[in-house]
């Protein structure tokens, strides 16, 4: 379920002038390595949204809510973020930019930002000698080098290995320039970012500064109230908040 929030607005992150042509941007994008997803896989990590289904109705509601609200106010970068550990963002984020990218004409590019427990490799039944997410946020390379694509519309990012200096790695100064290169040269229409747990260092607070909106996933058999109060509002301090996600419901 979506609990909807009324926070303060924050000014979404500036975006280069595009100094590119058009075709320039679909050679960049064409040149992305592909990937090849197994659908068992994909249904055996919860990932259910490549193509729609029943299974994917729920996600494909949200994912509707979310563009609505993104595109009404002119935001392009998503974070998707938990209290703590283990509340099922990681999967939100994969089927929320499967989702997009299934129901857009235009771009849509997932980044893995939780260094510290990166799953999406694992989720999604690849190997581990992709180019780490790092890579891009240090500015070492640029999406070009680290992405590739999974289907016509969707780019994607992982992190390889887990990271204990997540936070330090997220505050360095070139992940700015380094994102806003990335809107530049691939100009993706959504990017989201599967963000470290809001409750669990400061990792996650360093890249709200880089979004222009995050959504929160609270688990309901694990996360607290007291804890989704305090990750609403360290995140509406940071970004603009569109609403809590409860994950693991159970209704008798």
């Amino acid at each position: 379920s979506l609990i909807q929030t009324q926070p303060m607005q924050h000014e979404a992150p500036g975006f280069f002038d595009d100094p590119f042509a058009l075709r320039s941007k679909d050679f960049a994008w064409s040149q992305l390595p592909t990937i090849t997803l197994d659908s068992e896989i994909l249904r055996e990590n919860a990932i259910l949204t490549r193509r729609s289904s029943a299974e994917s109705r729920h996600f494909d509601t949200l994912r509707s809510r979310t563009h609505r609200k993104m595109r009404a106010e002119g935001w392009r970068r998503l974070a998707i973020c938990s209290p703590t550990s283990e509340s099922g963002a990681s999967t939100v984020a994969l089927n929320l930019a499967f989702s997009f990218a299934r129901q857009t004409d235009e771009r849509v590019i997932s980044v893995e930002a939780n260094l510290g427990a990166p799953s999406h490799l694992r989720m999604l039944g690849q190997p581990t000698q992709h180019p780490s997410t790092i890579r891009l946020f240090e500015g070492q390379d640029d999406f070009a080098k680290v992405g590739v694509r999974a289907g016509p519309s969707l780019g994607m990012a992982f992190a390889t290995h887990p990271r204990d200096d997540g936070s330090d790695i997220l505050r360095n100064p070139s992940l700015s320039t380094s994102l806003k290169q990335l809107d530049a040269g691939f100009a993706p229409a959504i990017t989201v970012f599967d963000a470290p747990p809001l409750l669990e260092g400061d990792a996650a607070l360093s890249l709200l500064d880089r979004v222009d909106c995050v959504l929160i996933v609270a688990r309901a058999d694990r996360s607290t109230r007291r804890e989704i109060d305090l990750a609403e509002r360290l995140a509406s301090e940071r970004s603009n908040l569109i609403g809590i996600v409860l994950n693991g419901c159970r209704f008798a």
